[in-house]
């Protein structure tokens, strides 16, 4: 706890797997090993206002029978909100993702940005609507290295993806009990 309004916390974790045996007493070169490790940190700035940050990374290497393969990544993830009213709220949320995977046996590699920006509204109409609408972008970037070719692989190597969406929705009390969603997602 940092604060009244403030909680923090971390975790480490490491993970080890010697290589497996086989009925004969050969030993498969698969042995791995992991680190991971992260935080969270909550926040309630305001009445009205709350943010929320996490992240992680990992780091390992998967033994093969020619070279130890790597890999590796790193999170971060961001949420405000902000509360209206008991019926009306707003939620900004951004997301950044990266890992990078060498496969050594085959000579492949892969390597992926992601990056995701959403936003949210809810808020009440008259006494039985609950309309809600958003909109969000995500940037992908991948680099996806297979060789040889004949083997497998992803074409083109390189790859780009834009993505944008928008959102509504109305939820609307038939009754105390029974409620009707209707809505429509658009993706460009």
């Amino acid at each position: 706890k940092l604060s009244e309004k403030a909680w923090f916390s971390v975790f480490a974790q490491y993970t080890k797997r010697d290589n497996t045996t086989l009925s004969t007493g050969t030993h498969n070169a698969d042995a791995w090993n992991m680190a991971h490790a992260g935080f969270k940190v909550d926040w309630e700035i305001s009445e009205k206002d709350a943010l929320s940050v996490q992240g992680g990374l990992y780091d390992g290497k998967r033994k093969t029978a020619t070279n130890p393969s790597p890999l590796n990544g790193q999170h971060l993830m961001t949420r405000w909100s902000r509360q209206y009213s008991p019926r009306s709220s707003l939620t900004v949320d951004l997301y950044y993702d990266r890992y990078y995977y060498d496969d050594a046996p085959s000579f492949s590699s892969d390597k992926m940005t992601t990056v995701d920006a959403d936003l949210q509204h809810r808020f009440g109409l008259g006494k039985r609507h609950n309309l809600i609408w958003g909109a969000g972008y995500r940037y992908v970037k991948d680099d996806a290295h297979f060789v040889p070719r004949s083997v497998a692989g992803i074409l083109p190597r390189y790859k780009r993806l834009d993505l944008f969406h928008a959102f509504v929705q109305d939820e609307f009390a038939l009754s105390n009990s029974l409620r009707l969603v209707v809505g429509t997602k658009l993706l460009h």
